[in-house]
């Protein structure tokens, strides 16, 4: 092996297989002991065998130029899988780089608050609040917050100045340091509004109008303004709409806006896809036309509404067309707060409540319909009371049984303007001085309640059943006790 390397060296070898030769010889020990004191002196250190190597073919013989450019197919086999080997694996962490490699994870909480919305969503340590539900439960929404770990709001928005979206932004503006608070360019002249606009002057915060176009930024996730395009006659049209992204995820939330609204953001060209749809207007047929929810092409959709709640909401119509497109419902009124966390890539949804397909696609039965609602909104007064006969007046000839609740504790959630002075009694039947009974029983949810819980002011009368039956009784029927007063 020894006069082979001698050989070569001496007919000037290129270096590449020089080099591959005294790999051979280390292996086989021809360069050790007695052989390796015998190589040739310009050999015997690397750097000098390295100043012996031309700097180019250019500079070899004719016959050894060819050698040199042929030399890299001579590697041996193991030598070249091997760096192929490592590309691949380099090309595979590229591949596998996703969203969630970068970005903050962001979670949307749709909070359990009745009838009414609020939203609260964090990204890393920023944080939004959209809305903040009726009157009762600006505390209630506080404690979450705070539950949550939250101290201040990048932004607070009030998507309208009705009661069940502004009722507890009071609370929310005094309690928390808030860097930007919006709202839609018009007033109210309802004593909610008025609490609001005067904690905002209390705190020295100042109201913004977003403009549709305007983009802001919510850590590593971001949102833009849609609407309102243009002020409305009906207060809930006047909506503010924003699309929220997050990676690759998008949701949109358009507060209470209507079909007019609806129609304006499709006229508008604005790109209205969202794999998350916060369903307007608590799922009333006031709004979700089959135009829009086709343009945003949700694959969730979510709808805060109260349990129970007066309206019939969600409406039947817009359950059905949720379902007819294959879309996966999430509803408060039956599973609690709904959260999702967003990677950028992918969501993964949990609530507090399980409930039946069957019952998420049911709309509860109710004698309220949204044409008598729109009639509470046109009506609502300076002081925030209703006027106008209440239609629940009229409904209490379908009771089940005769005789009445009693008249509760809690002030029932109005939507679009009717104010929390409205005497709850009033949209009640007096009570009959024969009827003796300790639970009222809901035919429809099939649970049961103390007289004065609050879900009772805002169950349809038709679905009411009058029991003096004992607990055990009852729930031997298949009726489950009320979660809120724990009968």
């Amino acid at each position: 092996m020894y006069s082979l390397i001698t050989r070569f060296f001496q007919r000037g070898l290129p270096a590449g297989i020089m080099a591959l030769l005294l790999s051979l010889s280390m292996v086989t020990g021809c360069s050790s002991g007695a052989d390796a004191a015998a190589l040739p002196s310009e050999m015997s250190s690397e750097s000098s065998f390295e100043s012996e190597i031309p700097a180019s073919s250019e500079s070899l013989p004719p016959e050894t130029a060819d050698e040199v450019s042929a030399a890299p197919s001579s590697l041996p086999e193991t030598a070249q899988s091997s760096t192929d080997t490592a590309t691949e694996a380099h090309t595979a962490t590229d591949t596998s780089a996703s969203p969630s490699d970068t970005l903050d994870p962001l979670t949307v909480h749709f909070l359990d608050i009745g009838q009414g919305d609020s939203t609260l969503i964090t990204c890393g340590d920023h944080s939004m609040l959209i809305d903040a539900g009726d009157n009762n439960v600006g505390t209630k929404i506080q404690l979450y917050l705070t539950k949550q770990g939250i101290t201040s709001l990048d932004y607070a928005i009030g998507t309208h100045p009705d009661a069940d979206h502004i009722g507890g932004l009071d609370v929310i503006l005094y309690k928390f340091d808030v860097n930007r608070t919006f709202m839609p360019d018009i007033v109210s002249d309802t004593r909610t509004y008025d609490d609001v606009i005067q904690t905002v002057r209390n705190k020295n915060y100042k109201i913004e109008h977003p403009v549709p176009g305007e983009t802001y930024s919510l850590g590593d996730a971001s949102f833009e303004i849609l609407g309102p395009l243009k002020e409305y006659d009906n207060t809930n049209s006047n909506s503010i709409c924003l699309k929220l992204t997050h990676g690759s995820n998008t949701f949109l939330f358009c507060g209470d806006a209507e079909l007019e609204a609806e129609s304006d953001l499709l006229s508008s060209g604005a790109d209205l896809n969202a794999d998350v749809l916060k369903v307007s207007h608590h799922g009333s047929d006031t709004a979700t036309s089959q135009s829009f929810l086709q343009a945003v092409s949700p694959s969730c959709a979510v709808i805060s509404c109260g349990d129970d709640n007066k309206y019939g909401h969600p409406h039947q119509e817009v359950l059905d067309r949720l379902n007819q497109d294959d879309i996966t419902v999430y509803r408060t009124d039956l599973q609690g707060t709904v959260t999702v966390t967003s990677d950028g890539s992918s969501l993964n949804w949990s609530t507090e409540k399980n409930a039946p397909e069957n019952q998420i696609f049911s709309s509860p039965a109710s004698t309220f319909t949204d044409s008598a609602a729109s009639a509470d909104d046109s009506s609502a007064s300076s002081d925030g009371s209703a006027s106008g006969s209440n239609p629940a007046d009229t409904a209490s000839s379908q009771s089940q049984t005769t005789g009445t609740a009693g008249t509760g504790n809690g002030a029932a959630p109005v939507s679009s303007g009717a104010e929390e002075t409205q005497n709850t009694s009033d949209s009640l039947p007096q009570q009959s001085a024969q009827d003796n009974y300790q639970y009222i029983l809901n035919a429809n949810t099939h649970k049961f309640h103390l007289p004065g819980c609050s879900s009772v002011d805002r169950m349809a009368e038709k679905n009411k059943i009058y029991s003096s039956e004992t607990r055990d009784a009852i729930i031997s029927q298949g009726y489950d006790p009320c979660g809120n007063c724990n009968p």
